[in-house]
């Protein structure tokens, strides 16, 4: 690893070199990519894990489409480094005042074409640029990347539903670090999907629909192909919103994911593509966390991977709340956490940092969880615990450990 004070920072005026590297040379580049990344968080903090796990996806992702021609969606953006290194824009002095930022900012690239406040707003956005695309009759790829987390959203459901049942086409990246999405077995499945992402079918089937649109003989054949289908395939719950479905692919394979974009480019509706990434891969510490210790980070040592201890005695919120959520779910009842986002006089201080609430009826009834209301009724008290993190005071606060 290149010491702080030898440090030359990484960075790429754009992502057109990308093409004419060798899968070894592009090896290299990622494991380069990796290093700055690591060397980066270590010194200033920011999201280590997840952008270690998305180097080589979000290279192929440079390498086969054109930005800034297409449009690239990150949700809410935390795993945007390697874009921004690829495109003109040095991490050295990350989140830092007047430097680049550790999201996705318009105002620093053509590059960057929406930035989000919070998570699942990726697809509803890739919607509207297809959605302007199309109806300015221009010709280019919009692609939203998001995760697994993020994804089973209640805003990212309705944004596929809506998307799958609609026109304009949009590419998903589903970057998935634990494969919690449903995966399809068997050769079969395999093999039909093959074919509905093949050139030759998409083409045979747009020129067959533009003949019998709107006949009986289409509509039989159509009914036929369905049947037939759902006997073969195991469907997924993309399927049955409209989507085509490519994967689970290896995201850690630049050659795999340009395999799957090619496919997904041919399909004539919004696809897909699941990858399945190693979060935090290329530093120990990170891969081996159970915790989420390694998702947002203070500046730390690389070599032991223990806090500088830039304040002394203190923690940083991610590792704070990891430890009370670890903590919590150790406890044999149902127990619910939550951001504290209103005053209540019921409430009871027990820390400076986090507050109990004995009873249901503490809690303004727009925040209850509806499976939490179903519990009293059936003998079982919910336990709760409110998280306050105030604007007014710093981080640094924190305690070295969660209450029990």
């Amino acid at each position: 690893m290149e010491s702080p004070k030898d440090r030359k920072p990484l960075v790429f005026e754009n992502s057109e070199f990308l093409r004419d590297l060798s899968y070894s040379e592009l090896d290299v580049l990622c494991e380069q990519i990796r290093q700055e990344i690591i060397l980066t968080c270590s010194q200033r903090g920011g999201h280590l894990s997840s952008n270690l796990g998305a180097v080589e996806l979000t290279v192929a992702l440079h390498r086969f489409f054109h930005f800034p021609k297409d449009k690239l969606i990150f949700d809410v953006g935390h795993q945007c480094y390697t874009h921004k290194i690829l495109t003109g824009r040095s991490i050295e002095h990350l989140n830092q005042k007047g430097c680049v930022a550790g999201f996705q900012k318009r105002k620093e690239s053509e590059c960057d074409p929406w930035e989000a406040g919070h998570s699942s707003t990726s697809i509803s956005a890739a919607q509207a640029f297809a959605y302007a695309r199309d109806q300015k009759k221009e010709d280019y790829d919009v692609v939203a990347f998001i995760g697994d987390a993020s994804i089973v959203n209640g805003l990212s459901l309705e944004a596929l539903n809506d998307v799958g049942s609609g026109e304009n086409k949009i590419i998903v990246i589903l970057n998935d670090n634990d494969m919690s999405i449903s995966k399809p077995v068997g050769a079969i499945g395999s093999f039909f999907r093959r074919i509905s992402t093949g050139k030759a079918y998409n083409r045979f089937k747009r020129g067959f629909r533009k003949a019998l649109h709107d006949t009986k003989l289409y509509a039989f054949f159509r009914s036929l192909k369905n049947k037939i289908k759902s006997r073969l395939l195991r469907i997924n719950i993309f399927d049955t919103m409209g989507f085509a479905y490519i994967g689970p692919i290896d995201g850690n394979s630049i050659k795999d994911v340009e395999k799957a974009l090619k496919r997904a480019k041919q399909t004539n509706k919004s696809v897909i593509v699941h990858c399945h990434t190693m979060k935090g891969k290329g530093y120990r510490y990170a891969e081996n966390d159970q915790n989420g210790y390694w998702h947002g980070v203070t500046p730390f040592d690389i070599e032991t991977g223990a806090p500088k201890n830039l304040h002394p005695g203190l923690i940083s919120w991610s590792h704070y709340f990891a430890d009370l959520t670890r903590s919590w779910a150790k406890r044999p009842m149902a127990c619910w956490l939550f951001p504290r986002r209103v005053k209540a006089a019921a409430w009871k201080r027990s820390s400076p940092i986090t507050r109990s609430v004995a009873t249901m009826s503490a809690l303004p009834k727009s925040m209850r969880p509806p499976s939490a209301e179903a519990l009293p009724p059936m003998g079982i008290t919910p336990s709760f615990r409110s998280i306050r993190p105030s604007c007014r005071e710093p981080m640094t606060r924190l305690p070295m450990t969660a209450p029990e």
